[in-house]
Protein backbone atom coordinates (compact mmCIF):
# COMPACT_ATOMS: atom_id res chain seq x y z
CA UNK A 1 0.00 0.00 0.00
CA UNK A 2 2.81 2.34 0.88
CA UNK A 3 4.61 1.45 -2.33
CA UNK A 4 1.56 2.26 -4.47
CA UNK A 5 1.18 5.69 -2.81
CA UNK A 6 4.80 6.55 -3.42
CA UNK A 7 4.47 5.60 -7.10
CA UNK A 8 1.42 7.80 -7.55
CA UNK A 9 3.15 10.77 -5.92
CA UNK A 10 6.22 10.31 -8.14
CA UNK A 11 4.12 10.12 -11.30
CA UNK A 12 2.11 13.21 -10.34
CA UNK A 13 5.20 15.28 -9.66
CA UNK A 14 6.68 14.31 -13.04
CA UNK A 15 3.50 15.31 -14.85
CA UNK A 16 3.32 18.58 -12.98
CA UNK A 17 6.90 19.29 -13.91
CA UNK A 18 6.20 18.68 -17.57
CA UNK A 19 3.12 20.85 -17.52
CA UNK A 20 5.02 23.68 -15.99
CA UNK A 21 7.89 23.59 -18.46
CA UNK A 22 5.96 23.09 -21.74
CA UNK A 23 4.16 26.41 -21.89
CA UNK A 24 7.39 28.32 -21.35
CA UNK A 25 9.18 26.36 -24.09
CA UNK A 26 6.34 26.82 -26.52
CA UNK A 27 6.20 30.51 -25.77
CA UNK A 28 9.93 30.89 -26.40
CA UNK A 29 9.67 29.00 -29.69
CA UNK A 30 6.78 31.17 -30.88
CA UNK A 31 8.81 34.27 -30.09
CA UNK A 32 11.76 33.10 -32.17
CA UNK A 33 9.46 32.35 -35.11
CA UNK A 34 7.99 35.86 -35.10
CA UNK A 35 11.44 37.45 -35.02
CA UNK A 36 12.62 35.22 -37.84
CA UNK A 37 9.64 36.26 -39.98
CA UNK A 38 10.44 39.89 -39.40
CA UNK A 39 14.11 39.40 -40.31
CA UNK A 40 13.35 37.42 -43.59
CA UNK A 41 10.64 39.74 -44.88
CA UNK A 42 11.66 41.02 -48.45
CA UNK A 43 11.75 44.75 -49.21
CA UNK A 44 8.88 46.14 -51.34
CA UNK A 45 9.11 45.44 -55.16
CA UNK A 46 9.69 48.45 -57.40
CA UNK A 47 8.07 47.99 -60.87
CA UNK A 48 9.91 49.72 -63.69
CA UNK A 49 7.53 51.68 -65.95
CA UNK A 50 9.48 51.18 -69.19
CA UNK A 51 12.94 50.86 -70.77
CA UNK A 52 15.24 53.87 -70.65
CA UNK A 53 17.13 53.04 -73.85
CA UNK A 54 15.63 53.17 -77.34
CA UNK A 55 14.69 49.84 -78.96
CA UNK A 56 17.16 48.36 -81.53
CA UNK A 57 16.60 48.93 -85.27
CA UNK A 58 13.74 46.93 -86.76
CA UNK A 59 14.84 43.60 -88.21
CA UNK A 60 14.36 42.81 -91.91
CA UNK A 61 11.82 40.03 -92.36
CA UNK A 62 11.44 38.06 -95.58
CA UNK A 63 7.91 36.96 -96.41
CA UNK A 64 5.57 36.55 -99.36
CA UNK A 65 4.92 39.79 -101.23
CA UNK A 66 1.18 39.24 -100.94
CA UNK A 67 -1.27 36.70 -99.56
CA UNK A 68 -4.88 37.01 -100.68
CA UNK A 69 -7.20 37.93 -97.82
CA UNK A 70 -4.38 38.64 -95.34
CA UNK A 71 -2.29 41.57 -94.12
CA UNK A 72 1.31 41.29 -93.00
CA UNK A 73 1.86 42.50 -89.43
CA UNK A 74 5.49 43.53 -89.04
CA UNK A 75 7.55 42.14 -86.20
CA UNK A 76 8.54 44.34 -83.26
CA UNK A 77 10.80 44.55 -80.24
CA UNK A 78 9.43 43.65 -76.79
CA UNK A 79 10.99 44.73 -73.47
CA UNK A 80 11.62 41.93 -70.98
CA UNK A 81 11.44 43.58 -67.56
CA UNK A 82 12.97 40.81 -65.47
CA UNK A 83 15.94 40.19 -67.78
CA UNK A 84 16.25 43.91 -68.68
CA UNK A 85 16.74 43.15 -72.35
CA UNK A 86 15.01 43.50 -75.73
CA UNK A 87 13.37 40.44 -77.27
CA UNK A 88 12.26 40.25 -80.94
CA UNK A 89 8.68 39.14 -81.73
CA UNK A 90 8.45 37.92 -85.38
CA UNK A 91 5.82 39.24 -87.77
CA UNK A 92 2.72 37.32 -88.77
CA UNK A 93 -0.21 37.29 -91.20
CA UNK A 94 -3.56 38.68 -90.03
CA UNK A 95 -6.81 38.06 -91.89
CA UNK A 96 -8.12 41.25 -93.50
CA UNK A 97 -11.16 42.99 -92.05
CA UNK A 98 -13.68 44.91 -94.13
CA UNK A 99 -13.45 48.65 -93.60
CA UNK A 100 -10.40 48.27 -91.35
CA UNK A 101 -6.68 48.70 -91.77
CA UNK A 102 -3.85 47.51 -89.57
CA UNK A 103 -1.79 50.01 -87.60
CA UNK A 104 1.64 48.64 -86.73
CA UNK A 105 2.93 48.77 -83.17
CA UNK A 106 5.53 51.38 -82.25
CA UNK A 107 7.66 52.55 -79.35
CA UNK A 108 7.12 56.18 -78.30
CA UNK A 109 9.47 58.18 -76.11
CA UNK A 110 7.67 59.78 -73.17
CA UNK A 111 9.91 61.72 -70.86
CA UNK A 112 12.94 59.62 -70.00
CA UNK A 113 11.39 56.24 -70.86
CA UNK A 114 9.94 54.34 -73.85
CA UNK A 115 6.30 53.22 -73.98
CA UNK A 116 4.84 50.61 -76.36
CA UNK A 117 1.80 51.58 -78.42
CA UNK A 118 0.53 48.18 -79.53
CA UNK A 119 -0.75 47.48 -83.05
CA UNK A 120 -4.46 47.25 -83.69
CA UNK A 121 -7.19 47.33 -86.33
CA UNK A 122 -8.53 50.84 -86.91
CA UNK A 123 -11.25 52.25 -89.12
CA UNK A 124 -10.01 52.57 -92.68
CA UNK A 125 -12.98 54.46 -94.06
CA UNK A 126 -13.08 52.19 -97.14
CA UNK A 127 -12.73 48.51 -97.83
CA UNK A 128 -9.06 47.59 -98.30
CA UNK A 129 -8.40 46.32 -101.83
CA UNK A 130 -6.69 42.95 -102.07
CA UNK A 131 -5.03 43.97 -105.35
CA UNK A 132 -3.61 47.40 -106.17
CA UNK A 133 -5.38 49.48 -108.79
CA UNK A 134 -2.63 52.09 -108.90
CA UNK A 135 0.86 51.66 -110.34
CA UNK A 136 3.68 50.98 -107.86
CA UNK A 137 6.10 53.86 -107.14
CA UNK A 138 9.50 53.90 -108.87
CA UNK A 139 12.02 51.46 -107.42
CA UNK A 140 14.33 52.93 -104.82
CA UNK A 141 17.98 53.35 -105.68
CA UNK A 142 19.93 50.56 -103.97
CA UNK A 143 23.68 50.50 -104.45
CA UNK A 144 25.07 47.51 -102.58
CA UNK A 145 28.79 46.83 -102.77
CA UNK A 146 29.96 43.81 -104.73
CA UNK A 147 29.96 40.55 -102.74
CA UNK A 148 31.80 37.56 -104.13
CA UNK A 149 29.64 34.45 -104.49
CA UNK A 150 26.35 36.34 -104.06
CA UNK A 151 23.74 38.01 -106.27
CA UNK A 152 21.78 41.06 -105.17
CA UNK A 153 17.99 40.62 -105.33
CA UNK A 154 16.72 44.18 -105.55
CA UNK A 155 14.02 45.55 -103.29
CA UNK A 156 10.37 45.71 -104.26
CA UNK A 157 7.12 47.46 -103.45
CA UNK A 158 4.55 45.31 -101.61
CA UNK A 159 0.83 46.06 -101.39
CA UNK A 160 -0.26 46.01 -97.73
CA UNK A 161 -3.22 47.61 -95.95
CA UNK A 162 -4.20 49.38 -99.14
CA UNK A 163 -0.85 51.15 -99.39
CA UNK A 164 2.53 50.57 -101.05
CA UNK A 165 5.25 49.53 -98.59
CA UNK A 166 8.91 49.14 -99.50
CA UNK A 167 10.69 45.83 -98.91
CA UNK A 168 14.50 46.23 -99.05
CA UNK A 169 16.62 43.99 -101.28
CA UNK A 170 18.76 41.12 -100.02
CA UNK A 171 21.67 38.90 -101.03
CA UNK A 172 21.12 35.52 -102.68
CA UNK A 173 23.91 32.98 -102.79
CA UNK A 174 24.97 32.45 -106.43
CA UNK A 175 24.03 29.17 -108.11
CA UNK A 176 25.96 27.42 -110.87
CA UNK A 177 24.35 27.58 -114.34
CA UNK A 178 21.46 29.64 -112.98
CA UNK A 179 20.59 33.32 -112.90
CA UNK A 180 18.32 35.39 -110.68
CA UNK A 181 15.19 36.80 -112.35
CA UNK A 182 13.73 39.83 -110.60
CA UNK A 183 10.04 39.88 -109.71
CA UNK A 184 7.86 42.57 -111.25
CA UNK A 185 4.42 44.15 -111.16
CA UNK A 186 2.30 43.75 -114.28
CA UNK A 187 -0.94 45.46 -115.15
CA UNK A 188 -3.80 43.01 -115.69
CA UNK A 189 -7.03 44.74 -116.64
CA UNK A 190 -7.95 47.22 -113.90
CA UNK A 191 -5.42 46.03 -111.33
CA UNK A 192 -1.74 45.12 -110.86
CA UNK A 193 -0.44 41.63 -110.16
CA UNK A 194 2.92 40.59 -108.73
CA UNK A 195 5.02 38.15 -110.80
CA UNK A 196 7.37 36.45 -108.36
CA UNK A 197 11.08 36.28 -109.18
CA UNK A 198 13.46 33.44 -108.51
CA UNK A 199 16.26 31.27 -109.86
CA UNK A 200 16.06 29.83 -113.38
CA UNK A 201 18.35 27.88 -115.69
CA UNK A 202 20.43 30.04 -118.02
CA UNK A 203 19.13 29.44 -121.58
CA UNK A 204 21.87 28.39 -123.93
CA UNK A 205 20.25 30.07 -126.93
CA UNK A 206 18.27 33.32 -127.22
CA UNK A 207 14.50 33.24 -127.77
CA UNK A 208 13.14 32.91 -131.28
CA UNK A 209 12.52 36.58 -131.91
CA UNK A 210 14.56 39.26 -133.56
CA UNK A 211 17.42 40.69 -131.45
CA UNK A 212 16.69 44.17 -130.05
CA UNK A 213 17.75 47.21 -132.06
CA UNK A 214 21.15 48.77 -131.31
CA UNK A 215 20.91 50.82 -128.10
CA UNK A 216 22.87 53.73 -129.54
CA UNK A 217 24.68 54.86 -132.63
CA UNK A 218 28.35 53.98 -132.96
CA UNK A 219 30.36 57.17 -133.49
CA UNK A 220 33.54 55.48 -134.62
CA UNK A 221 34.94 56.60 -137.94
CA UNK A 222 37.07 54.61 -140.33
CA UNK A 223 40.43 56.42 -140.32
CA UNK A 224 42.98 55.96 -143.06
CA UNK A 225 44.19 52.37 -143.03
CA UNK A 226 41.35 51.22 -140.75
CA UNK A 227 37.82 49.88 -141.13
CA UNK A 228 34.99 49.96 -138.58
CA UNK A 229 33.64 46.57 -137.51
CA UNK A 230 29.98 47.14 -136.52
CA UNK A 231 28.70 46.54 -133.01
CA UNK A 232 26.46 43.59 -132.31
CA UNK A 233 24.31 41.90 -129.70
CA UNK A 234 26.00 38.99 -127.93
CA UNK A 235 24.18 36.32 -125.90
CA UNK A 236 25.96 36.14 -122.53
CA UNK A 237 24.64 34.43 -119.38
CA UNK A 238 21.12 34.25 -120.72
CA UNK A 239 20.70 37.82 -121.90
CA UNK A 240 21.63 40.10 -124.79
CA UNK A 241 24.72 42.24 -124.16
CA UNK A 242 25.63 44.99 -126.60
CA UNK A 243 29.21 44.94 -127.86
CA UNK A 244 30.27 48.26 -129.32
CA UNK A 245 31.86 48.78 -132.71
CA UNK A 246 35.63 48.71 -132.99
CA UNK A 247 38.33 49.66 -135.48
CA UNK A 248 40.40 47.12 -137.38
CA UNK A 249 43.27 47.55 -139.80
CA UNK A 250 42.42 47.26 -143.47
CA UNK A 251 43.14 43.86 -144.95
CA UNK A 252 44.39 44.54 -148.51
CA UNK A 253 42.35 42.79 -151.19
CA UNK A 254 39.64 41.78 -148.71
CA UNK A 255 36.48 43.20 -147.21
CA UNK A 256 34.88 42.40 -143.87
CA UNK A 257 31.55 40.55 -143.81
CA UNK A 258 29.78 41.06 -140.44
CA UNK A 259 28.33 38.14 -138.52
CA UNK A 260 24.59 37.69 -138.14
CA UNK A 261 21.96 35.87 -136.12
CA UNK A 262 20.37 33.00 -138.04
CA UNK A 263 17.77 30.41 -137.10
CA UNK A 264 19.01 26.85 -137.09
CA UNK A 265 17.53 23.71 -135.56
CA UNK A 266 14.79 25.67 -133.82
CA UNK A 267 16.98 28.30 -132.13
CA UNK A 268 19.19 31.30 -132.89
CA UNK A 269 22.93 31.02 -133.39
CA UNK A 270 25.49 33.69 -134.18
CA UNK A 271 27.67 33.35 -137.27
CA UNK A 272 30.93 35.21 -136.76
CA UNK A 273 32.10 37.85 -139.17
CA UNK A 274 34.97 37.10 -141.57
CA UNK A 275 37.22 38.69 -144.20
CA UNK A 276 36.42 37.78 -147.81
CA UNK A 277 38.28 38.41 -151.05
CA UNK A 278 37.02 41.41 -152.99
CA UNK A 279 36.86 39.22 -156.10
CA UNK A 280 34.02 37.19 -154.56
CA UNK A 281 31.67 40.17 -154.84
CA UNK A 282 28.90 38.46 -152.87
CA UNK A 283 28.28 36.84 -149.52
CA UNK A 284 27.14 33.56 -151.02
CA UNK A 285 27.70 30.79 -148.49
CA UNK A 286 29.35 27.55 -149.49
CA UNK A 287 27.25 24.67 -150.78
CA UNK A 288 25.38 22.93 -147.94
CA UNK A 289 24.23 19.42 -148.84
CA UNK A 290 21.61 19.33 -146.09
CA UNK A 291 19.87 22.33 -147.67
CA UNK A 292 20.65 22.13 -151.42
CA UNK A 293 20.37 18.40 -152.11
CA UNK A 294 16.58 18.51 -152.54
CA UNK A 295 15.20 21.68 -154.03
CA UNK A 296 11.60 22.68 -153.30
CA UNK A 297 8.92 22.12 -155.91
CA UNK A 298 6.37 24.46 -154.39
CA UNK A 299 6.47 28.23 -154.37
CA UNK A 300 7.98 29.82 -151.25
CA UNK A 301 5.70 31.89 -148.97
CA UNK A 302 5.68 35.66 -149.36
CA UNK A 303 8.46 37.51 -147.44
CA UNK A 304 7.47 38.68 -143.99
CA UNK A 305 7.03 42.35 -143.26
CA UNK A 306 10.03 43.81 -141.46
CA UNK A 307 9.71 47.24 -139.91
CA UNK A 308 13.09 48.84 -139.40
CA UNK A 309 14.41 52.32 -138.77
CA UNK A 310 17.04 53.99 -140.88
CA UNK A 311 20.60 53.46 -139.68
CA UNK A 312 23.36 55.70 -141.01
CA UNK A 313 26.24 53.84 -142.60
CA UNK A 314 24.28 50.60 -143.04
CA UNK A 315 21.99 48.94 -145.56
CA UNK A 316 19.18 46.56 -144.55
CA UNK A 317 19.49 43.11 -146.14
CA UNK A 318 15.92 41.87 -146.33
CA UNK A 319 15.02 38.53 -144.76
CA UNK A 320 14.06 35.54 -146.89
CA UNK A 321 12.54 32.08 -146.84
CA UNK A 322 15.00 29.21 -146.70
CA UNK A 323 14.29 25.60 -147.67
CA UNK A 324 15.25 23.11 -144.99
CA UNK A 325 14.37 19.49 -145.31
CA UNK A 326 10.73 19.49 -146.33
CA UNK A 327 9.62 22.99 -145.38
CA UNK A 328 10.44 26.69 -145.61
CA UNK A 329 12.05 28.48 -142.66
CA UNK A 330 12.12 32.26 -142.29
CA UNK A 331 15.59 33.88 -141.99
CA UNK A 332 15.31 37.46 -140.61
CA UNK A 333 17.08 40.33 -142.29
CA UNK A 334 20.26 41.99 -141.02
CA UNK A 335 22.31 45.17 -141.37
CA UNK A 336 25.15 45.42 -143.88
CA UNK A 337 27.82 48.16 -143.60
CA UNK A 338 27.71 50.34 -146.71
CA UNK A 339 30.52 49.97 -149.25
CA UNK A 340 31.89 52.63 -151.54
CA UNK A 341 30.73 52.30 -155.15
CA UNK A 342 28.80 49.07 -154.42
CA UNK A 343 25.10 48.28 -154.13
CA UNK A 344 23.45 45.58 -152.04
CA UNK A 345 21.13 43.24 -153.97
CA UNK A 346 18.66 41.15 -151.97
CA UNK A 347 18.42 37.43 -152.62
CA UNK A 348 15.40 36.00 -154.44
CA UNK A 349 13.67 32.78 -155.36
CA UNK A 350 13.49 31.81 -159.05
CA UNK A 351 11.48 29.03 -160.63
CA UNK A 352 13.54 26.85 -162.94
CA UNK A 353 11.48 24.15 -164.54
CA UNK A 354 9.50 22.44 -161.80
CA UNK A 355 11.93 23.50 -159.04
CA UNK A 356 12.57 26.67 -157.08
CA UNK A 357 16.16 27.91 -156.72
CA UNK A 358 17.32 30.61 -154.31
CA UNK A 359 19.76 33.19 -155.71
CA UNK A 360 21.86 34.62 -152.90
CA UNK A 361 22.06 38.37 -152.46
CA UNK A 362 25.26 40.31 -152.17
CA UNK A 363 27.27 43.40 -153.03
CA UNK A 364 27.78 44.30 -156.67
Amino acid sequence: MRFRFHRLVTTGLAAATLLGVAPSAFAQQGTRTDRSDRRDRSPPIVIEAGPRDAPPPTREERHEARRDGYVWVSGRWDWQRREHKWDWIPGRWERERTGKRWRDARWDRRGDEWVLVDGDWIDGGVTVSLQPNVAPPPLRDERPAQRAGFVWARGKWAWQNGNWQWTPGHWERARAQQRWNEGRWERRGDHWEWIEGGWAEIPKYPPLDQPPPPPQRDDLRADVGFVVLPGRWAWINGEYVWQRAQRSRVNPGKHYVPGEWVERDGHWIWTNGAWQDDSEGTRSPPFRPDRDRDRPRRQPPAPREERIERRDGYVWARGHQEWRGNDYVWIPGHWEPTRARQTWNDGRWEQRGNEWVYVEGGWR
